[in-house]
């Protein structure tokens, strides 16, 4: 990312500005670069964040949440979708996406915990048997 910064986006030092990078900062560069680098992690299959896409590009990450302000959350849907493709390719992999995954809707273990632990504040007979006396007196 790096070597693409300072091959691209660096603006020439000749030219005198506050920007780290060369394209002029508005929501449809931003955007449009935005689009580019997921397409090029997508080629390589690499995860993506906001910080690698700040290397890139040499525009700080608030700036880009203040001209794309979904930046993060198509940084990180896309993320998501990268490492839940990884995921299904393995056996351990979906047991980790049925246990844990509010996408995939499984989460055995998220509800045997919640089912136990409903079972073990449940009233029992015996308490019912109390709740009645105790009304009746």
């Amino acid at each position: 990312m790096t070597y693409i910064y300072n091959s691209i986006f660096k603006p020439d030092k000749t030219v005198f500005c506050n920007n780290k990078c060369n394209i002029p900062y508005n929501e449809y560069n931003i955007k449009t670069l935005l689009e580019l680098f997921l397409d090029l992690y997508n080629k390589y299959l690499c995860i993506p964040s906001l910080y690698t896409f700040s290397l890139m590009t040499g525009i700080t990450e608030e700036t880009i949440q203040n001209y794309v302000t979904d930046a993060r959350i198509a940084i990180t849907n896309n993320r998501r979708e990268k490492v839940q493709g990884k995921l299904y390719n393995s056996p351990l992999g979906v047991t980790v996406l049925a246990n844990n995954d509010i996408d995939t809707g499984l989460l055995y273990n998220r509800q045997n915990i919640i089912d136990h632990e409903s079972v073990k504040q449940g009233i029992s007979f015996n308490d019912l048997c109390k709740l009645t006396e105790k009304t009746n007196e």
